[in-house]
């Protein structure tokens, strides 16, 4: 199949407008996909359609400015609410192991569940380590140590994503006590929640969209966190639920009072497209 051929802007514009969206000012609409990448918004245009490539009635291109601005708000609230929890974790993991098993616990193959998956882990782990080779710290053990890391130097390197499949391959005595102690759960509930808070971060981190996204991932929850929401959920509301049971009470506290401010502040914004239920507030307030 052939590519389809590139459009000016303001060709892109005009596409816009033969779908029905209403652009109010064509200069201040230029300047905007001179700045973005049409195609960047391209998931907020097909999240607004009413049918096939034709917009609902009445959308703006101004509106379609507002919900990718609040997107992007929402991943830096989101990043900011994520970092303590990987702190928290990072520390306790290599805590636990290296005085458990010392401070090469990274290359004790026999104290992991699976071989094959700790051979791999190490292998993302080296790659990782390496990919930060400038780094005074990573230089130092590389010509000092025979690049050989402790657990508590590695574990700081590693992003979420690895130490997710790290944490999943430990033995379930330490997963279980690293769960308990860091977030009083269950470790097949913290195995999931780590997982499913690895894929939101790396959308966020791609300055991917969250707006009426089915994230790709069904985080395990616990009878009570039901509140009238489908099961198989997985917009942006439960993940935030999630990250309110992970987070310690300060940190959750700063995050949701931004976000009822925003809601308050921000008329247009509607945090239903977000899977918010009516209560959401209160929900995330206990």
């Amino acid at each position: 199949m052939q590519l389809k051929p590139p459009l000016p802007i303001s060709e892109q514009i005009n596409l816009l407008e033969s779908r029905g969206l209403i652009v109010e000012d064509k200069s201040e609409a230029e300047e905007f996909l001179f700045r973005h990448n049409y195609y960047l918004l391209n998931a907020y245009f097909h999240k607004t359609y009413e049918n096939p490539d034709f917009f609902t009635e009445g959308t703006t291109f101004n509106q379609i400015v507002q919900i990718f601005r609040n997107d992007a708000w929402l991943r830096h609230q989101i990043f900011s609410v994520i970092e303590p929890i990987e702190i928290h974790l990072r520390c306790r993991v290599s805590y636990l192991l290296a005085t458990k098993y010392d401070a090469d616990i990274l290359y004790q193959y026999n104290k992991y569940e699976n071989t094959k998956l700790w051979e791999e882990n190490l292998n993302k782990v080296t790659r990782e380590l390496f990919r930060n080779g400038k780094n005074p710290v990573i230089k130092h053990h590389i010509n000092n140590y025979n690049s050989t890391f402790p657990i508590w130097v590695a574990v700081e390197f590693l992003s979420i994503g690895t130490l997710s499949s790290f944490y999943s391959n430990l033995l379930q005595v330490d997963r279980s006590q690293i769960a308990e102690e860091c977030f009083g759960v269950p470790d097949e509930y913290l195995k999931s929640w780590l997982h499913s808070l690895a894929v939101l971060r790396n959308i966020c981190a791609h300055s991917g969209y969250l707006f009426r996204r089915n994230i790709p991932v069904t985080p395990k929850r616990f009878p009570d966190m039901d509140w009238g929401l489908p099961k198989e959920s997985t917009k942006l509301f439960i993940f935030l639920a999630i990250i309110k049971r992970m987070s310690n009470s300060d940190d959750w506290q700063r995050f949701l009072s931004n976000l009822i401010e925003r809601d308050l502040t921000y008329s247009f914004i509607t945090f239903e497209d977000y899977d918010f239920p009516i209560n959401w507030q209160a929900i995330l307030s206990e």
